[in-house]
């Protein structure tokens, strides 16, 4: 019995945790994720429950090679003590390991630990008056005859429910790491780490409900909270970033992971009865860290939709911010950037809110590295990956991964990643599809057959050669001034309708408003070393462009119409990289090509240094050739033979 930690079950029965303790498993049932058994002590017994990773160690049909069985005496190195309710405590083990020595049987006549009752140890003095004393010092309980005496810990006894109005046990926070779903009456201190919008959804059912969410984290760990309906407003009323509450009273349930990335495998869902009362304290909180499990980008096309991968890659191409209205009539911002990863693979990834919004415009330019956590796999444009709430991005990690990439796309190999994604969305998406044309030429001589329906791509490097202000003028009649933009709704960006200092409006959502804000809508004349060609480019490429918005534009034009074109000509003749979307229009029965401007930044020597020489190792180019040996210090080189005369060969011994 010595190999077992005495008292060890009956102390956990009253809240204690020794540490490290041996104990023997008397009974184990393995349902799934229900994996309950119960330990010994050799004396007492005390229930507990496994979690999925420790499940795996005991040995069964379906996992033979399992150490841990019947009887088998194991040290708990993590485990944790939950109460169930003032009566039932149970351990909640999260690691453990087989002991050195084993027993060849059960060990003793284990009885529960619950009924045998601890007893009051010969030096314990006497119950301070927090316990419940009587004034002498002597309790006021009489142990009944068909029951042993037994002495209950503080906070043991059953406890009146508290006002959800209050915290519970606000003197006594319990660590976000010690949560699981066992807990009953807990309270944690934790700080606002991320605050989100308190959004509305429909149900399949056809019920719209709010739901709300936030992620709290103290100095051991970070947890999710949701909130739904009347508890989703209140709470999102209460909640502000930064700032320390005391939480308690909610429903705690395994973490769903494609709409969690916290580090904790539960969250919390906070109820009616729930609590969330702030607290006028500097908090120091847990900094996450991130596992990631990257999968390379060329094993995506083998990886179902709908599962969820992390991924790390070089950003080769950022597209611009779009607004656009759901099905269900929601405005929605998203953004879709380019990856690509030493497989020779690359992916477009869409960015949705604040994460599309934040990105980082130069994120292309700079070859930067992200990781993400959690992303969504899709079958949009064959293959293609989606951020969700959840999703973690890390720009430029220190990662050893992140470091093998970016030496990787520094030789310039990114720019000729196979990308997975083959025909892209249309409307400015990024530009993420596979390249058709490798110059103007080529790209405007592409027959229509040619050419998808979304769109053929193409990445060349050249330069803007006009802008294009004016249209007429033809047989000596008046120009006609072109604008560079329109006329904008500031709600949905469609084209308003009305006039300066008249007001404005809006057909497609019904805006009206003193002022309208204005969108670029630019051609320009594009010129390269095989040809020209007129493209047009919309907001976010004209500002790449001009470096500056179509209302500060229009503003400098208001003022003075010679700064206005000193701006159109400083554009011109600088060497930019565009990338290029050409598309079939029919005008007249007449088919036609249109190219856009999907993206354009400058072009400095590094990046065409690296393009070029990604181009070049496209080319399966021979080996050159080996120099020839040249002669050795024993061996002199020959005489020249004088003009005329054949050179005499050198004499070779039988």
């Amino acid at each position: 019995m010595s190999m077992l930690t005495p008292n060890a079950c009956i102390d956990m029965c009253y809240g204690e945790k020794p540490t490290r303790p041996v104990v023997q498993l008397v009974d184990v049932r393995l349902q799934g994720k229900n994996n309950k058994g119960v330990m010994s002590d050799g004396e007492t017994t005390f229930f507990a429950v496994f979690n999925s990773a420790v499940a795996k160690m005991f040995r069964s049909e379906s996992n033979p090679d399992g150490q841990v069985e019947l009887y088998s005496a194991v040290r708990l190195t993590d485990y944790t003590i939950s109460t169930i309710s003032a009566e039932t405590r149970v351990a909640i083990v999260m690691g453990m390991e087989m002991n050195e020595s084993q027993p060849e049987g059960k060990i003793g006549d284990p009885v529960s630990a619950k009924d045998k009752g601890k007893p009051e140890p010969a030096e314990l003095p006497a119950a301070t008056p927090s316990k419940g004393p009587s004034p002498g010092g002597h309790s006021n309980t009489t142990p009944e005859s068909s029951q042993q005496s037994r002495v209950a810990p503080a906070g043991f006894a059953p406890k009146p429910a508290a006002r959800a109005s209050e915290p519970a046990a606000p003197g006594r926070p319990t660590p976000i790491e010690a949560l699981n779903p066992y807990s009953r009456t807990w309270t944690v201190r934790a700080k606002v780490t991320e605050n989100g919008e308190l959004r509305s959804i429909t149900t399949k059912a056809g019920e719209t409900m709010s739901v709300w969410e936030m992620v709290i984290a103290d100095e051991s760990g970070e947890i999710k909270c949701t909130a739904w309906r009347a508890d989703a407003e209140r709470f999102a009323r209460i909640a502000e970033l930064g700032s320390t509450y005391l939480v308690s009273r909610g429903q705690i349930k395994i973490a769903n992971k494609r709409y969690s990335s916290t580090a904790n495998n539960y969250e919390i869902t906070l109820g009616a009865d729930s609590a969330m009362v702030k607290q006028d304290v500097e908090l120091k909180t847990f900094t996450p860290t991130y596992h990631f499990d990257f999968t390379p980008i060329a094993d995506l096309s083998a990886k179902p939709a709908n599962s969820t991968v992390d991924v790390i890659g070089s950003v080769t191409e950022v597209g611009p911010v779009q607004n656009i209205v759901s099905k269900a009539g929601r405005e929605l911002v998203k953004r879709v950037i380019n990856l690509s990863d030493d497989s020779n693979a690359a992916i477009e990834v869409t960015l949705w809110g604040k994460s599309a919004e934040t990105f980082a415009e130069d994120a292309a330019a700079t070859a930067a590295v992200v990781a993400f956590k959690g992303l969504v796999v899709s079958e949009w444009n064959t293959r293609s990956l989606g951020a969700v709430r959840s999703t973690k991005i890390q720009m430029d990690p220190d990662l050893p991964q992140a470091k093998r990439v970016k030496a990787w796309a520094d030789t310039g190999a990114a720019s000729a990643a196979t990308s997975l994604s083959i025909n892209t969305s249309g409307g400015g998406s990024g530009g993420g599809g596979a390249s058709m044309a490798d110059d103007l030429a080529e790209l405007l001589g592409l027959p229509p057959s040619k050419i998808p329906e979304k769109g053929a791509y193409a990445t060349v490097g050249g330069y803007i050669s006009r802008i294009l202000t004016s249209k007429g003028g033809g047989g000596g009649g008046p120009a006609e001034e072109r604008p560079i933009w329109y006329p904008a709704c500031p709600k949905c960006n469609k084209k308003a309708i009305g006039e300066y200092g008249a007001g404005w409006s809006c057909e497609s959502c019904g805006w009206s408003g003193d002022a309208c804000t204005h969108r670029y809508i630019v051609a320009v004349q594009l010129i390269d070393a095989s040809g020209t060609s007129y493209a047009t480019a919309y907001q976010e490429q004209a500002i790449a462009i001009f470096g500056k918005t179509a209302d500060e534009l229009k503003a400098i034009k208001d003022a003075d119409q010679s700064a206005f074109e000193a701006e159109c000509s400083s554009v011109l003749f600088k060497r930019r990289t565009f990338r290029l979307r050409a598309k079939i229009e029919t005008y007249q029965g007449v088919d036609r090509t249109k190219v856009g401007v999907v993206n354009s930044t400058p072009t400095t020597p590094i990046t065409e240094g690296k393009r070029m020489l990604a181009d070049i190792m496209k080319y399966d180019l021979p080996e050159p050739p080996a120099p020839e040996p040249s002669a050795t210090p024993d061996e002199p080189m020959p005489q020249a033979a004088a003009d005329g005369e054949a050179a005499e060969p050198a004499a070779v011994e039988a």
